[in-house]
């Protein structure tokens, strides 16, 4: 771990002190949640929607304004971090909207850093407290034992080590196994043969990250690195959008500050990569008609937007239509800071806003990331909303 590193308020000291030498301060435009054009140096301005938090609660205390405002008071004035505050800073979903449209500093950052505030202080989110302990002792979050972890590849034969790895992260080991079994079929469809981890494969420490948990997760980073090292892996494939995004921020100061030694992917970007090499054969019709949501963590957090569409558009037979809601613009799943947990009210409420777009825009609603999945699956089966819902790969596997 990086023996220098600072969290909480004096990690994001620069965001509301201003030592930067370009301005740092947020300039109270109110472009990170007010609806329709307001920021001159965003080229495309087309938002209907921006910030969920201020959607669902329509108070600016819920904006990331206001969140910026409250790290102000809270450093500069000693403001106490009250429930009220708590409050405020755990009812974000972390989507990357607020910094996708902000020309000036970072909203997003704003939050973690006063998350990991708490955190330092005591104060940590109730809502959280099992799933850190089951993070603790069974380096998962999802309250499941570790020694079932890698129950979904039995009988794949997959190697412990090799120069490809496919990490399969909580939600598919746990909570929909057969995404992970479709998922190694279809790379070994395009001639990538994958090594696993098993047991030795720990959590990624997204949601612990999110929420603020910072120390928390320092033994799973160093664990999750140095097993990938002794494994030779030369390339880390993930399906997960949380994982790929926990997984980039390694390299960052507040874990080891320096490059990984191994390539990090989406298995979006090596499904595309294969049919552009022309290693994976898409032959048989898929005749659907779906739409693309595109994970906060893959898309606004890493430009990754053109990939899964490649995949897509190269299915025999599928007709595609894009939400009015897309790319950069998207609308977030409802999951992001393992918001079900936190506030399970909100969560479903920006989870059925965007079904209720998916199902006005198409039949079939497609995702990358096996969280969006999680979600998109569990509201449509507690709303009976009729409507089908994929993984990619699951969509891939049909075109074989």
């Amino acid at each position: 771990m990086n023996k220098k590193r600072t969290l909480g308020l004096q990690r994001i000291k620069p965001w509301i002190f201003g030592d930067f030498e370009k301005p740092t301060g947020c300039i109270l435009d109110g472009s990170c949640f007010g609806r329709g054009p307001c920021n001159p140096m965003v080229k495309e301005d087309i938002y209907t929607t921006k910030c969920p938090s201020y959607e669902k609660f329509k108070f600016q205390s819920f904006t990331p304004k206001a969140r910026w405002l409250f790290a102000e008071l809270i450093y500069h004035r000693k403001f106490p971090i009250t429930e009220d505050v708590k409050d405020i800073y755990q009812t974000c979903m972390l989507c990357y909207t607020c910094n996708e449209v902000c020309g000036v500093h970072e909203p997003l950052d704003i939050v973690l850093g006063v998350r990991e505030e708490m955190v330092l202080r005591g104060e940590h989110f109730a809502p959280y407290i099992k799933r850190n302990e089951s993070f603790r002792e069974n380096h998962n979050p999802l309250l499941q034992k570790s020694e079932e972890r890698a129950k979904w590849a039995e009988g794949l034969n997959l190697p412990r080590s090799g120069e490809n790895m496919y990490f399969s992260g909580c939600v598919e080991s746990y909570r929909y196994p057969e995404l992970a079994r479709v998922a190694i079929e279809v790379l070994r469809a395009g001639g990538v043969n994958v090594a696993y981890a098993a047991e030795d494969e720990w959590c990624c420490g997204c949601l612990q990250r999110h929420i603020g948990e910072v120390p928390l997760t320092d033994a799973t980073v160093q664990h999750n690195v140095e097993q990938m090292g002794n494994a030779g892996v030369k390339r880390l494939i993930v399906s997960c959008a949380g994982c790929y995004v926990q997984w980039k921020r390694y390299e960052q100061p507040i874990y080891l500050d320096q490059k990984l030694p191994f390539e990090v992917v989406h298995i979006s970007q090596v499904l595309a990569e294969l049919i552009d090499n022309g290693k994976l054969k898409l032959k048989k019709n898929v005749d659907k008609n779906v739409t693309y949501h595109d994970p906060c963590h893959l898309g606004r957090a890493h430009g990754i937007y053109e990939e899964p569409r490649k995949v897509l558009e190269n299915i025999p037979g599928i007709k595609f239509t894009e939400m009015p809601r897309h790319g950069r613009n998207s609308w977030c799943c409802g999951g992001g800071s393992g918001m079900h947990t936190g506030n399970p009210e909100f969560s479903e409420f920006v989870t059925r806003d965007r079904l209720r777009e998916a199902k006005a825009t198409s039949d079939v609603l497609v995702t990358a990331c096996s969280l969006c999945y999680d979600r998109f699956m569990s509201q449509r089966n507690q709303d009976n909303i009729g409507m089908e819902i994929y993984q990619l790969p699951v969509l891939v596997r049909e075109a074989l």
